[in-house]
């Protein structure tokens, strides 16, 4: 009895050391913004889990979702974009990539490809996914 109790506290030792003890998941958060010019964004995102629905955002509008990342480190949310002529996809969120670097996620949705950062002048560009 005693052996399967010290090898869970291992285990979740072990969680702790690598992702920050004690390990609580926060909310995160996911902002959606259209910047492309004169187009609307269809936005249609789900994780394996949920689907968040298909939402239209006009220029310069924006979507917002929120969730507990995975006690596990395996949360992701995949979006497909499109507006006239367009269609691609992207990871919005992937918890081995943002984890650590945001609990509030800003994306930029731009023809080119989404761009990560509080400002979209100065944001981090991603490629859309094949």
């Amino acid at each position: 009895m005693v052996q399967p109790l010290i090898s869970l506290l291992i285990v979740f030792s072990s969680i702790g050391f690598i992702r920050g003890w004690p390990y609580i998941p926060d909310k995160t958060y996911v902002q959606i913004h259209n910047v492309i010019p004169g187009a609307n964004l269809t936005a249609h995102c789900r994780s394996k889990e949920d689907d968040l629905g298909v939402h239209v955002l006009p220029p310069l509008d924006q979507y917002e979702f929120q969730f507990k990342p995975s006690f596990f480190g395996a949360t992701l949310f995949y979006c497909l974009f499109s507006w006239p002529e367009e269609s691609h996809h992207f990871d919005i969120y992937d918890e081995k990539r943002d984890y650590y670097m945001c609990s509030h996620c800003t994306w930029w949705i731009k023809t080119s490809g989404p761009c990560s950062g509080s400002n979209q002048d100065k944001c981090t560009p991603y490629h859309w996914k094949s």
